[in-house]
């Protein structure tokens, strides 16, 4: 551990008093199979006072290739504890996009974390991203189509679930589920047009 924290310049034992632009410096040099080290990082960031420089540390771990589900998670559940609402979407965003864990065995985090978005419009702009990009299983599709189900806006839910019916060929497990969502729209017009788009 040593000999791995002075190599980036700073020891992992002193990670947790180190300052956001150590912190920054950490989460681009520290080698991407080094879990332990960046769950240190993940959990040193959460002393940074500033939102913005939070996500700043944050992102950069987000955005590098292939990480450790426990990585992706833990900056899943560190999205879920950051207040801006811009900030967390911006986190998020990179997150799902970079991460292909982020769809398979740390979606649960994932999800949580987009549940606690307050604006329906970025919330169903993450879950499309979700639903829409890379691979997914039957089972990470009906949890992104239940997580649908939970935008408050009639019209954004089914936005969402069209853009998902266009992407994806849906079984009928996940049929049954998309039809439930689109079931709790409110809006008629917005409701056929979820529908419709299943045909």
């Amino acid at each position: 551990d040593a000999t791995r924290g002075a190599a980036l310049g700073i020891r992992p034992s002193r990670v947790t008093n180190a300052s956001h632009r150590d912190l920054e410096r950490l989460a681009r040099q520290a080698p991407r199979s080094d879990t332990a080290l960046l769950l240190e990082i993940i959990a040193a960031a959460e002393g940074i006072s500033s939102p913005s420089e939070r996500v700043g540390v944050l992102e950069r771990i987000a955005a590098r290739p292939a990480l450790d589900s426990s990585v992706v998670n833990a900056l899943a559940r560190a999205a879920g504890r950051i207040t801006s609402s811009d900030s967390k979407v911006k986190l998020l965003k990179v997150l799902i996009e970079k991460q292909p864990h982020s769809r398979c065995a740390s979606r649960r985090a994932v999800l949580d974390a987009v549940g606690g978005v307050s604006s329906s419009q970025d919330k169903g702009a993450l879950l499309s991203l979700f639903l829409t990009q890379g691979d997914l299983d039957d089972a990470a599709l009906i949890d992104g189509i239940t997580a649908v189900g939970r935008i408050t806006s009639g019209t954004t839910k089914s936005q969402v679930l069209v853009a998902t019916a266009r992407a994806r060929k849906l079984e009928e497990a996940v049929q049954r589920t998309y039809v439930r969502v689109a079931g709790t729209i409110s809006s008629g017009e917005d409701r056929a047009r979820a529908l419709s788009a299943l045909f």
